[in-house]
């Protein structure tokens, strides 16, 4: 479809080969088991069980499972801190676009390029895109997450702070 599809063919494509993986497996690997494991394990147990999983699924290629591991970390933690998979869905959705958009663009510039140009192309935005992330990465990392009773609506009756 890239080398002989037309751009509104690749797009649409592209949006749906990002976004149905990116609502499926979101609502599997960290709405239902990372929730699961996280009633009898700690957030870094269960984050990290829920991200082998995610990465198992991905075994095309032994590249491919390593490559798709940071992806699950960053969407367990932000399905941990925001007790919501919906910020997890965006980045994965997010992520599948760039990797397909990059494909494509990796196939248009081939005849143009060496394999050794491409491959350092790739390394370089990779490496831009981590230094980029990496702020969001350390921020999900060192804020504390929200306590339910925070939050909490006082139950009826109870006595509240300013309240007779």
């Amino acid at each position: 479809v890239i080398t002989d599809g037309s751009w509104w063919t690749i797009t649409l494509l592209s949006l749906v080969l990002s976004v149905i993986p990116a609502l499926v497996e979101e609502s599997l690997f960290r709405g239902y088991l990372q929730r699961r494991f996280l009633q009898r394990w700690s957030p870094g147990v269960a984050i990290g069980v829920s991200t082998l999983l995610f990465a198992a699924i991905h075994f095309d290629s032994p590249q491919h499972i390593i490559a798709v591991m940071p992806l699950g970390v960053v969407n367990g933690l932000l399905a941990y801190r925001t007790n919501s998979v919906k910020p997890g869905m965006l980045v994965h959705a997010l992520h599948n676009m760039g990797v397909i958009g990059f494909a494509a663009l990796a196939t248009v510039l081939t005849p143009h390029f060496s394999e050794e140009e491409l491959g350092l192309l790739a390394i370089g935005v990779i490496g831009m895109l981590g230094l980029i992330g990496l702020p969001a990465v350390v921020s999900l990392l060192r804020s504390s997450k929200p306590t339910v009773a925070a939050n909490a609506v006082p139950a009826p009756g109870s006595t509240s702070v300013g309240r007779r």
